[in-house]
């Protein structure tokens, strides 16, 4: 059985169940009627379900894929002290950064009860993002003395409140601005000019300077 022959034996069982969703006759028992949620979801299944069957024509502006690709240029990340929105000039670049993890998570409150679980909706907590990467560790390129040195008379979160400064982010075309929490230095006997390094950012403000749609 090839890909397209399982993909044609699955859609007659989605089809049976977006029909039972759709008919007025499966919701609850004691109303004989679906549910505004049964409706839409139903809706949404059935439209996707066409997807399914004709993937081709939905793919819209994704078929400018097959043409190939435009490169972005390579960029460097560099870490500011701006204060009152006015950049000082000096940004440190004596590190390479090769990870980001920005995750988002909303602040919510689920409460069980014998029926359907209540979901509430307060924002997003507050974006806490990890970013990782390595330090040269030579006598001509001193970086990981360089970074712990900045970081403690600038770069940390309590040094910036009490200069009322904030720390600028910058790499591959975004900017994100917020204050340090903290840090840390791994150093193996196993590679001595080059350690890992690693740092904690609360983000007060972030821009995608790649895109025309500005602040996030």
């Amino acid at each position: 059985m090839n890909g397209s022959d399982a993909q044609l034996l699955t859609l007659p069982s989605l089809a049976t169940r977006l029909a039972k969703l759709q008919d007025p006759g499966s919701g609850d028992s004691s109303t004989g009627r679906a549910s505004v949620t049964e409706a839409a979801f139903a809706s949404t299944s059935s439209n996707l379900a066409q997807e399914i069957s004709n993937p081709v024509s939905k793919m819209g502006s994704r078929n400018d894929l097959l043409r190939g690709i435009k490169i972005k240029p390579e960029t460097f990340a560099t870490l500011e002290v701006v204060a009152g929105g006015s950049s000082s000039g000096a940004k440190f670049a004596d590190f390479l950064l090769q990870s980001a993890s920005e995750v988002t998570q909303e602040r919510y409150q689920l409460l069980e009860t014998f029926g359907d679980t209540i979901g509430f909706f307060y924002g997003t907590r507050p974006k806490i993002y990890q970013y990782s990467g390595v330090l040269i560790n030579t006598s001509d390129y001193p970086w990981r003395d360089n970074w712990k040195w900045q970081y403690e008379e600038q770069f940390r979160g309590t040094k910036c409140v009490e200069t009322k400064k904030r720390v600028y982010l910058t790499y591959d075309f975004v900017l994100r601005e917020g204050y340090l929490l903290g840090m840390n230095i791994g150093q193996m006997s196993a590679s001595p000019n080059s350690v890992d390094f690693s740092f904690t950012m609360f983000i007060t403000r972030e821009i995608n300077l790649g895109m025309n749609e500005g602040e996030d």
